[in-house]
């Protein structure tokens, strides 16, 4: 769930001690149990246990990736939670209703099927805990009457098809991974190379020989607060300044 504050040495600590036996049993810790572990503290333990709290919000994409569920990772993970939008939706999905999804064939359906009834258990203990099991901005959980609002994305070709967009150095707000997570979350499809197919390239600080390659190959550029505020717009459902954004970067470079 990349709960921050909770590392290796402290869930080993708690495995080992026997309060951790599956994903669930965090949201049962208290400060006293993490305060008594080795070089935790009181203070630690409590801005820990209000990380691990905060941590019940995350979308559906956060919670099947910390699952582990096998032939999958946080891409594909993402993929899914969109296109089911809860996880009961997920559970009750059939080899194939999960070919439908881009990137799973039916070896990949079979076992992701497998694993979500292997899972159930897991999957009942969390939300028993109040862990939320909802993509926010998946289309299956939209109105009919916000269908074709929500079928084109801000990094969506006019022909529904990702962009392909490329993150280097750091975009306010976001770590590393959630910078991906955005891109994803936009309708776009994260790589982790520039070449002369990259749509777009988001630019942060620290930003090193992408964003010159990028220029050298003329390909379009974002500024990293410009990528958050167009993240921020399109959350809060702000179509305009969503639109303003893009008109920023869409529209074909100078000669």
């Amino acid at each position: 769930m990349d709960i921050e504050g909770l590392g290796d040495k402290i869930l080993d600590g708690l495995i080992a001690a026997g309060h951790v036996t599956d994903p669930a049993d965090l949201y049962a810790l208290d400060v006293p149990t993490l305060a008594a572990l080795d070089r935790m503290g009181t203070i630690s333990a409590t801005k820990l246990v209000t990380n691990i709290e905060g941590s019940k919000a995350k979308p559906l994409a956060r919670v099947l990736t910390s699952l582990g569920v096998r032939m999958t990772g946080r891409s594909m993970s993402r993929r899914l939670a969109v296109h089911f939008g809860t996880m009961e939706a997920l559970q009750a999905a059939s080899v194939e209703d999960l070919q439908q999804v881009e990137g799973v064939g039916p070896e990949r359906a079979a076992t992701i099927a497998a694993e979500m009834i292997e899972l159930a258990p897991i999957i009942a203990n969390l939300v028993e805990h109040g862990v939320n099991m909802t993509e926010p901005d998946s289309p299956a959980l939209a109105p009919e009457s916000l269908s074709e609002q929500v079928a084109l994305k801000p990094l969506q070709k006019a022909d529904g098809t990702p962009m392909s967009v490329v993150v280097t150095g750091s975009v306010p707000g976001l770590s590393r991974t959630e910078g991906n997570e955005a891109v994803e979350r936009l309708g776009g499809k994260s790589s982790g190379s520039v070449s002369k197919r990259t749509d777009l390239v988001v630019v942060g600080e620290g930003a090193g020989s992408k964003a010159d390659k990028a220029s050298e190959l003329g390909v379009r550029i974002i500024q990293a607060d410009r990528f958050a505020s167009l993240l921020a717009a399109y959350v809060a459902g702000e179509t305009k300044t969503v639109q303003n954004l893009m008109a920023a970067f869409v529209s074909p470079p100078s000669a």
